[in-house]
């Protein structure tokens, strides 16, 4: 994606990709895109720093190319990274994992509720 500020279109086309990617993700069960790094996210979904062991840069590095060689969902990750900022890939990827981590504890919470 170019530097200048995205136009409409360059926006639509970046959020149908991303819409694209993560129909691909959920229809196999992925939450978290491969080799995304979840540093600093915490809880169920995405444990980040408590889930994975105490990495260098480099290893971390290292990690996500492996996982993203493996992702099942490689032509449509190509489409959305290569249409979209990256600081939007990564505010996306990330905001993906922080809603499903709050539908779980709203669907936790209320069948507690109906337990009661």
């Amino acid at each position: 994606m170019s530097t200048s500020a995205p136009t409409r279109l360059n926006r639509q086309r970046c959020w149908d990709n991303r819409d694209a990617y993560y129909a691909c993700l959920s229809k196999h069960n992925i939450l978290s895109p491969p080799g995304t790094d979840m540093t600093g996210i915490k809880g169920p979904l995405g444990a980040g720093s408590f889930a994975e062991p105490r990495r260098s840069e480099a290893e971390r590095a290292q990690h996500a190319a492996q996982e993203r060689s493996n992702d099942p969902c490689m032509r449509e990750r190509d489409a959305y990274e290569g249409s979209c900022a990256q600081s939007w890939i990564e505010y996306f990827n990330k905001r993906r994992v922080l809603e499903e981590r709050q539908n779980k504890y709203f669907a936790d919470a209320e069948a507690r509720a109906m337990r009661r």
